[in-house]
């Protein structure tokens, strides 16, 4: 699979009794599932906040459309 970064224009919507994400979230790095043209489908394994620190969370599936992502790197 593909690796991807995806950088987020805004902070992840969150609740604060969501305790299988981290809340701040702004740039999350993982597999590529799927690119199409609505949006990334990630397979989320690393979240990080907007100073670029590791925030622990479960890993999950998340479909990010393109008016959210700032900037994404994709590498093989």
């Amino acid at each position: 699979m593909q690796l991807v970064h995806a950088y987020l224009k805004t902070a992840l919507f969150h609740f604060d009794q969501d305790k299988e994400n981290p809340a701040g979230v702004v740039a999350v790095s993982g597999s590529l599932v799927e690119n199409t043209g609505g949006g990334l489908t990630i397979q989320v394994t690393t979240w990080r906040n907007e100073k670029g620190r590791e925030l622990e969370g479960s890993p999950r599936t998340l479909f990010i459309p393109w008016g959210k992502l700032d900037h994404v790197d994709m590498s093989e």
